[in-house]
């Protein structure tokens, strides 16, 4: 497992795609439980998009007043999302 996802990292940064396209295919081929697919390709993006914020920070490109604007709302339609697909698997119960 831990071979696999070197190779898909090391794939991801050469090509530039966001390793949840790779990685979760390859979670759910092992028989990993799909919430917690969901929630470790979410840890991996938020690593790697924390780890490109400070280096945008420590080289003075950031707009931080686009930044901050941006997360706000990332933070909003990120709650208003897990809220409605949680609401809809309650009541769907799928």
């Amino acid at each position: 497992m831990a071979t696999a996802c070197f190779i898909a990292a090391l794939l991801c940064g050469c090509t530039g795609i966001a390793g949840g396209m790779v990685l979760g295919p390859l979670f759910l081929k092992y028989d990993m439980i799909p919430q917690v697919m969901s929630g470790t390709n979410q840890y991996i993006t938020m690593i790697a998009s924390i780890s490109v914020a400070i280096q945008f920070l420590w080289l003075g490109d950031m707009l931080v007043n686009y930044a901050v604007l941006f997360g706000c709302m990332t933070i909003i339609s990120a709650y208003i999302g897990i809220t409605s697909i949680n609401n809809y698997v309650k009541k769907s119960g799928k």
